[in-house]
């Protein structure tokens, strides 16, 4: 019994059908781990740091307000190669920048909007400077986005 030539219609259909399924390896934009800033939404300022304290500016793609989550749940400024954490052994000034080896806390978790660190400080703005305050309700999202600082963008194949 002899097969049929293949029709090339319906050959090029199901190729399209197939790419249709399993899409792109990557989304179109962002990866998930791209380098992002840091923004507060009540006043539009984005945080970098800047000699030993983390200062609220105009939000600039510099290389000085970029920042990259990193393993342990680390915070990771690109320009300083340092991350964001805390000193809770100090009554004020705990927010600083430290060496990622370092023994300070450096990890930050997210719930809803906020950014919190080590028992429960949360990342806030108080006269221009980031701080660690238990009483903070400020919201924070990634530069050019809606998205949450924890929310990673993802492709389901």
């Amino acid at each position: 019994m002899r097969t049929p030539p293949a029709n090339p219609h319906s050959t090029a259909s199901f190729l399209l059908l197939l790419v249709g399924c399993f899409g792109p390896a990557e989304p179109s934009g962002t990866t998930g781990n791209d380098p992002f800033t840091i923004v507060n939404v009540n006043t539009s300022k984005c945080i970098k740091p800047l000699n030993d304290w983390i200062v609220a500016k105009d939000c600039q793609d510099t290389e000085d307000m970029l920042w990259k989550w990193v393993s342990q749940h680390r915070l990771f400024h690109l320009q300083s190669q340092k991350c964001l954490g805390l000193d809770i052994t100090k009554p004020v000034d705990s927010l600083r920048m430290f060496t990622c080896d370092s023994k300070a806390m450096l990890w930050w978790k997210c719930e809803h909007t906020s950014l919190y660190g080590a028992a429960q400080y949360r990342l806030s703005l108080k006269d221009g400077h980031a701080i660690a305050s238990t009483r903070s309700s400020d919201v924070w999202v990634k530069g050019g986005t809606e998205e949450g600082l924890c929310d990673q963008p993802y492709h389901v194949l």
